[in-house]
């Protein structure tokens, strides 16, 4: 078993199954929607308390042409971004250690102790979570246990991946 940030490629054979979040994938991949992703607002619990308002800032991606909108929708519009990190772990590690706030995964976010969700930010549902694999392999009684095991297991976070618990 294998787990990364990058694209296993399940026509080249790099993965039997992956568990992939997208709006759209290539219809030839068999697979199943879980559900969806939910994202929201967070900062560190003392961070909006013990920082002045005057230093608060934005932990956003590198590059997102969504950023725009998340900022307007967010409960602080008028807070700059401060920092840009393109990997969403090293995001998540930052807004957990109180260098500004950010958008994160609610299954990231809400179990964490020290981590809040912002006054006033709602739990967004964006891309579609799938488990999928190869047309060639999903008969393969290997693929389908795995399958089987991981929507069962899966299926029992929903509402925190949904944003929900």
């Amino acid at each position: 078993m294998k787990s990364s940030t990058i694209f296993a490629d399940l026509d080249k054979g790099e993965a039997d199954v992956v568990i992939r979040g997208a709006p759209k994938l290539p219809e030839h991949l068999i697979g199943r929607r879980l559900y969806k992703l939910g994202l929201c607002f967070y900062a560190h619990k003392d961070y909006c308390e013990n920082t002045p308002r005057k230093d608060w800032r934005w932990i956003t991606p590198l590059e997102n042409e969504v950023w725009p909108q998340w900022l307007a929708q967010s409960p602080y519009p008028e807070v700059p971004i401060g920092i840009a990190i393109d990997d969403i772990i090293s995001r998540y590690h930052a807004i957990l250690n109180g260098v500004g706030m950010g958008r994160a995964a609610c299954f990231m976010g809400d179990p964490h102790p020290d981590l809040v969700r912002l006054p006033g930010s709602a739990p967004v549902l964006k891309y579609d979570i799938w488990l999928l694999t190869h047309p060639d392999l999903y008969e393969q009684p290997k693929v389908k246990l795995l399958m089987q095991f991981l929507t069962d297991a899966l299926m029992t976070k929903k509402t925190l991946v949904e944003g929900e618990a």
